[in-house]
């Protein structure tokens, strides 16, 4: 969906989503796969990331 849209969208999206003084906790982020990509991208949104995994 985000490739498809304006490029200054896209970045005033990601601008909005500011998540300093967050906490997610990731769940099933080994070292490759969706949970650890999701891992990467919410730690430079600013968020304190936990992860588990087995």
């Amino acid at each position: 969906m985000l490739d498809q849209m304006p490029k200054e969208a896209v970045m005033g999206f990601i601008e909005a989503c500011d998540l300093t003084g967050r906490v997610a906790l990731i769940t099933g982020a080994s070292t490759r796969g969706i949970g650890s990509a999701c891992a990467m991208e919410l730690s430079k949104l600013g968020a304190k990331v936990f992860i588990t995994a087995r």
